[in-house]
């Protein structure tokens, strides 16, 4: 299984072609049009599409505290 991460808002795109040596096709929220999107949307995103969400936003934290870990 491969590793997909997607990069949130508060982590520059810069970072991409960095990732891209180590994982397949990496993303980042603003390339996907959800610059600016409310954090649930984002988390379903990742869930429905098997992301591993790489964010410094605690609001992740909370999300999966209270929605648990998202398995694919």
């Amino acid at each position: 299984m491969t590793l997909r991460l997607l990069l949130d808002e508060n982590l520059s795109e810069r970072l991409l072609p960095l990732l891209s040596a180590r994982f397949e096709n990496p993303q980042h929220v603003r390339l996907l049009g959800l610059g600016g999107a409310d954090d649930l949307e984002i988390w379903e995103l990742a869930r429905r599409e098997g992301y591993l969400l790489v964010t410094k936003d605690e609001d992740f934290l909370r999300l999966s505290l209270s929605r648990g870990f998202h398995r694919r």
